[in-house]
């Protein structure tokens, strides 16, 4: 079950007016320049640097555990959650923040897996999505396993930055599933890497 509290660093770091302009310094890594604008030391996943949706500009992709036990300081008490961000170029110095989106505990802390680029649509540009695996340990209940999700988003106007993505909702249920022990029985879910979901999507049309 979520739990309802929401820690001190959710309420920091989505603080943020949207909008607002990010500078990074001459010769910065993406890996640094996310730290230091977030004032953390580690990242729920490598940062990704691409050019997928602006052939002159790049975006970076990270992501942000708040509260997890192997990110900072824990709080059973408090809900451990992990933000995803996109810092679109407006220059060659600067960046927008895009909130991507909240992803929850549930039964578990969540874990980024992947990030990945597919095309969902008619249209040439490809989305995103992304894989996260909530580990889940039952021992009363006898669960052993994970619940994967997959999250799809709409590809955004590059040029006038949205202050969070489109989610795919209803592309995204598709992808939901359970692998493990529960109930005395073994579950297996195919979609819970890239290669199966790219096959997925071409078999759907896409």
């Amino acid at each position: 079950m979520k739990k309802l509290s929401l820690t001190f660093g959710l309420i920091f770091f989505t603080s943020f007016s949207f909008g607002q302009t990010f500078s990074r310094l001459t010769n910065e890594s993406a890996d640094s320049f996310i730290k230091r604008v977030f004032k953390v030391e580690d990242l729920a996943h490598p940062v990704i640097e691409t050019k997928e949706w602006d052939s002159t500009k790049r975006s970076i992709f990270t992501f942000i555990a708040v509260n997890t036990q192997s990110h900072g300081q824990y709080d059973e008490n408090k809900e451990s959650i992990i933000l995803g961000y996109c810092f679109f170029k407006i220059n060659s110095n600067n960046y927008q923040r895009a909130l991507i989106d909240t992803f929850h505990e549930d039964g578990g802390e969540p874990r980024i897996e992947t990030l990945f680029f597919a095309n969902t649509d008619k249209d040439k540009e490809r989305e995103i999505a992304i894989i996260v695996r909530i580990p889940q340990i039952h021992r009363s209940a006898g669960v052993y396993g994970d619940f994967y999700d997959t999250y799809f988003y709409d590809n955004p106007n590059v040029l006038i930055p949205p202050n969070r993505l489109t989610k795919l909702e209803k592309l995204s249920s598709k992808f939901t599933g359970f692998e493990g022990d529960r109930d005395n029985k073994h579950f297996k879910f195919k979609y819970k890497d890239v290669a199966s979901i790219r096959k997925a999507l071409k078999e759907m049309g896409y």
